[in-house]
């Protein structure tokens, strides 16, 4: 079985790096404020300590000399880190440690190795010099980001054709990206969403094209610098797995369009930082205190939760405080021996904690959901966001039209601004060249939004979505692959379970593209490959259908689709039903999803990896495609990005693109 890039990069920083450090009574683990977020988004400080580490310090804080212990340097490769480094060791007859161990998460450069050459006193005690290659933030252990969050106006953005800049740009994305592969040991075949050719006739080919081609220029760099990794040994000499690299335009209504998921919807509507959620728990003397509980995998309920629809979670949240409650022993601990009916409430959640300490971890566990499950349940009620998503899904699948959009808005004139900007959005991005500089004005007064909230629907240009009408030119002649056509189709048909509610029927068209890999339909005309693999390579890297259709000279390279298809269409419930009470027909889990098909039936993975890229940001509904893919495909799919965005924040990043919409 393939192993998760989580898996993979544990064992790097862990094993290959502190676990070669034996020598010291101890070791002390010294990290700048870059690398200290790489060790801390793959290793718990419980697995550190099996290290021999004793003290996890700060490079750039005062430390006190540890002359027993050895000094285990794990840092960027920049000039402050370096420089930090050299003094420390400036004094030969005072060392800070009994020895030096330097790990970078990136190659050195030549005039950085200089610096350490010239510093005598750690030449003296230094026992390694290497570079990890890791650096990249693990999201989950499917996916992982670059921690580049501005990149959508570093690449797509007005004034990002300059030269220089967008050069340096990509050099560093595509240099961090190669250290994903280095850390997996794997050499993949590379391909890219490809441009149209530009009209050079169009005054403004020269900076259009440039955003249109970053896709592009990444996946050469890359190339180039895993190249590099090849002839030093450090990578296999043929190619091991595939990646494909996409610019965020390939698909702008994923991050926009609410998502009925569990995971996505904390997210986009709760305030979620650094994958910690804040709420205040009543004490036993009747004040607040504020808690934080981590979002990860060590929350076995958020595991399970995570992946299902919204009305499922809830239901399963329901139904263990139902089991709990049946507990006639915990039931007459709790104060007063009352509260035996009705629903239990976050006070008696932890009253039930104190009395069943040997469930304190999942009880503790059940009250944090259910403080969630409360928040969630307030805020689609009063953002009546049932009915946004609703007609976000009509709108997208073609089901309704200007004219329902304009009536909703009337009829809901309080919605939140930042619903009605999403809501736009996707009308926008299925139907192309609607607007004009007059219909922008008059939808801009019916949805009452200022001219800076509704930048993220016009600069949607910069994305290759052709919002305004054309005449001969226009941003979208780059990227955009149909004009026609945009509104999604429905995959097959009606699903074959269809209890699933009216929003459960769009997926991410990144669904589409991964699985277009695997079976060896995805077009190399749309997606071409950086240099073309061997026929013998493409056999060998396991895609389920025919090997030929990889070839560029395959008659009709194009997906099996005809056009993008973003969803499973599901019987049509009843509009406006709550997800309480839908929660009994709503099936949408990990294990009964369409996707969550079961893996070969030796167990096994059966081909070989498939890493996707987006520039640009991806939301926790493609990451949760990752995560489906590698069970029903039965390979190894990694999602990586420059960022991990919610909503608010692409939002954000939208207006961004031109601030000013001059």
């Amino acid at each position: 079985m393939v192993d998760t890039l989580q898996t993979l990069t544990r064992r790097r920083l862990m094993e290959e790096m502190l676990g070669k450090v034996t020598d010291g009574d101890f070791a002390v683990l010294v990290m700048d404020p870059d690398s200290t977020r790489i060790m801390s988004a793959a290793c718990r400080v419980s697995e550190i300590l099996t290290y021999r580490i004793a003290l996890n310090d700060d490079l750039f804080k005062k430390r006190e000399p540890q002359r027993q212990a050895a000094g285990i340097y794990f840092v960027t490769p920049c000039p402050a880190s370096v420089a930090r480094i050299a003094e420390d060791w400036m004094n030969p007859r005072a060392p800070i440690y009994g020895s030096a161990h330097i790990f970078f998460t990136s190659k050195l450069s030549p005039q950085l190795l200089g610096v350490i050459k010239s510093c005598p006193g750690l030449l003296a005690r230094l026992r390694a010099l290497a570079e990890v290659n890791v650096e990249y933030l693990l999201a989950d252990s499917h996916s992982f980001t670059l921690d580049e969050p501005g990149a959508l106006a570093t690449f797509f953005g007005e004034g990002s054709e300059d030269g220089q800049h967008c050069r340096a740009a990509i050099s560093r994305t595509a240099m961090r990206l190669a250290t994903v592969f280095a850390t997996m040991k794997e050499m993949p075949a590379i391909r890219f969403r490809a441009a149209k050719p530009p009209d050079m006739d169009d005054d403004d080919a020269p900076t259009l094209e440039a955003r249109a081609l970053v896709a592009q220029r990444i996946a050469v760099e890359l190339d180039a610098q895993l190249q590099g990794m090849q002839a030093a040994e450090l990578l296999p000499q043929t190619e091991s797995c595939e990646v494909v690299i996409m610019d965020r335009g390939f698909d702008p209504v994923a991050p926009i369009i609410h998502d009925w998921t569990y995971e996505p919807l904390v997210h986009d509507l709760l305030p979620i930082h650094s994958n910690t959620f804040t709420y205040h728990a009543q004490k036993e003397d009747g004040g607040l205190e504020e808690k934080q509980h981590p979002l990860n995998d060590r929350d076995s309920l958020w595991v399970k939760l995570r992946h299902q629809h919204i009305a499922t979670a809830f239901r399963g949240i329901s139904d263990f405080t139902d089991e709990l409650k049946k507990n006639t022993v915990a039931k007459g601990r709790l104060e007063g021996g009352k509260n035996g009916g009705g629903e239990m409430d976050t006070r008696q959640i932890q009253r039930l904690v104190a009395a069943m300490p040997q469930y304190r971890e999942q009880l503790a566990q059940l009250g944090v959901h259910t403080e969630i499950a409360d928040n969630l349940n307030k805020l689609l009620d009063m953002r009546q966001l049932l009915q946004v998503g609703k007609l976000e899904q009509d709108i997208v699948f073609g089901e309704s039209t200007s004219a329902e959009m304009l009536q909703f808005f009337t009829s809901f004139p309080d919605l939140d601004a930042e619903d009605k900007v999403r809501l736009f959005m996707c009308y926008v991005a299925t139907k192309p060249e609607k607007l004009d500089e007059v219909r922008a004005a008059q939808w801009q007064k019916v949805t009452q939004l200022t001219l800076h909230q509704f930048l993220a629907i016009t600069n949607m240009e910069y994305l290759g979505v052709p919002v305004f009408k054309r005449h001969s030119k226009g941003v979208s002649k780059f990227f955009a692959r149909k004009r026609k056509g945009n509104v999604r189709e429905l995959r097959g048909g009606p699903a074959e379970d269809d209890s699933l509610s009216d929003t459960s029927r769009f997926h991410p068209l990144l669904q589409d593209i991964i699985e277009d890999i695997a079976s060896g339909r995805l077009s190399t005309d749309e997606y071409p490959y950086v240099r073309q693999p061997s026929q013998a390579v493409i056999s060998s890297l396991g895609v389920q259908g025919s090997s030929s259709s990889y070839t560029s000279k395959h008659t009709g390279a194009v997906s099996v689709r005809s056009q993008p298809t973003w969803a499973r269409r599901a019987a049509s419930n009843a509009s406006g039903a709550s997800f309480t009470s839908a929660a009994g027909r709503a099936g949408s889990t990990a294990s009964d999803h369409p996707l969550a098909s079961a893996p070969s039936a030796s167990g096994t993975r059966v081909g070989k990896r498939i890493v996707a890229f987006v520039i640009g940001g991806v939301v926790r509904s493609e990451v949760r495609v990752a995560h489906q893919l590698t069970q029903r495909l039965g390979r190894q799919v990694t999602l990586g990005s420059t960022a991990v965005e919610t909503p608010a924040s692409f939002l954000r990043a939208m207006r961004d693109l031109n601030p000013t919409g001059q």
